[in-house]
């Protein structure tokens, strides 16, 4: 105990020193290295509380999220695998790409078993977004997080949000029609009622297993709170978003992906828009969705009434 906290005192005197004269590569270098230490998250704490909120200190991310957000995880399938196939052939930048529950989940086995608790719960996930996902900058060794979440957006007290500005590069928020999204669960041999719960964020299986005592919750909601969540203006222009419906996609697919390569060079990103991939990955990547809206009325009006109408007028979705 006494030794750890001498080494705590030591490492918190070579951070002063490395801020002060921001050598930030060599911060990160020795955030990895105490990732199996008791007082690793204390260290993350401590920049945190003490540094980054200073402007000075931008430029400490020198890795940055990608958000890819949608209401069903797999709909963010498509332009997911676009920016791999894209950024793997036109750049020179290293990125990994999952889920945001299991880049959490990957990199908490890294450190520190007394360090990470037993359930991640939806109250834990708030209080500690920005520590868990400074873990995931300490711990990945790549230039880009590409991470995919069907989780909604959260602000809560105390300037908890669900992700921060300063580690984000940019975000998509991938839109599509809940009464497809219906359709799709029912012809999945879902019933009416468990259908109607994914729809109306009353469903209980949100949660992805670290192993078999722990958890992290997704924080899924309604389909209508995630929506809200991440296409209100100021999420949009805080993090830099861009939202895609997932119509367009189906519609014409060459325009959506030329749209999010000029979105991520804006975002300050160093790729060429290059027709040619886009292309490519175009035609070895068909997308074709057969929505079938076989329901009774009732069951149509169930659905219609768990949504939020003005939502749907927003982004003109109907049957």
């Amino acid at each position: 105990m006494i030794f750890n906290k001498i080494k705590f005192n030591y490492n918190i005197k070579v951070l002063d020193d490395l801020f002060a004269n921001k050598k930030y590569q060599e911060i990160w270098y020795l955030l990895k290295n105490q990732q199996d230490k008791p007082y690793f998250i204390n260290l993350l704490i401590y920049i945190l509380e003490k540094f980054l909120s200073n402007p000075e200190n931008s430029g400490f991310y020198q890795k940055k999220f990608i958000w890819l957000s949608s209401f069903d995880i797999s709909d963010t399938d498509y332009i997911g695998n676009f920016m791999n196939f894209y950024l793997d052939k036109s750049s020179g930048y290293s990125f990994n790409s999952l889920s945001y529950t299991s880049l959490l989940e990957d990199n908490l086995k890294k450190i520190h078993p007394d360090l990470v608790p037993e359930n991640i719960n939806f109250d834990l996930l708030v209080n500690n977004s920005n520590i868990y996902q400074h873990v995931i900058l300490a711990m990945e060794n790549k230039d880009l997080i590409i991470s995919r979440t069907a989780g909604a957006f959260f602000e809560a007290p105390k300037n908890k949000y669900f992700i921060y500005p300063s580690s984000t590069l940019c975000s998509f928020h991938i839109l599509k029609n809940p009464y497809h999204l219906y359709s799709r669960y029912r012809h999945q041999n879902l019933n009416h009622q468990e259908s109607l719960n994914l729809i109306s964020g009353q469903d209980e299986e949100n949660k992805l297993s670290i192993n078999t005592n722990q958890y992290v919750s997704d924080n899924r909601q309604s389909w209508s709170v995630n929506t809200k969540s991440w296409t209100d203006e100021n999420v949009q222009n805080t993090y830099r978003g861009k939202v895609i419906k997932y119509e367009d996609i189906l519609s014409g697919p060459e325009d959506v992906l030329v749209s999010v390569v000029y979105h991520l060079k804006q975002a300050g990103l160093n790729v060429d828009v290059n027709f040619d991939l886009i292309e490519q990955f175009v035609e070895q990547n068909k997308l074709n969705e057969n929505v079938i809206f076989d329901f009774s009325n009732q069951e149509t009006k169930q659905i219609t009434n768990s949504l939020d109408e003005e939502i749907l007028e927003d982004h003109n979705y109907q049957l």
